[in-house]
């Protein structure tokens, strides 16, 4: 493993009613499957700055 892996950001019932989809997805990505679901809409490059007016 390159780097570190780790999730957040779900609080409350969310973390239990997610819990599982969310481990599933990090043990895709961990072991180099292609995940069941797209995860580019969650990408931190969603902020990154691509031209034009701020």
């Amino acid at each position: 493993m390159d780097f570190p892996w780790a999730t957040f950001g779900a609080r409350s019932f969310l973390a239990l009613t997610l819990g599982a989809t969310t481990g599933r997805l990090i043990a895709d990505l961990v072991s180099g499957r292609a995940p069941a679901q797209d995860l580019t809409p969650f990408s931190a490059n969603r902020f990154a700055f691509t031209g034009g007016h701020a």
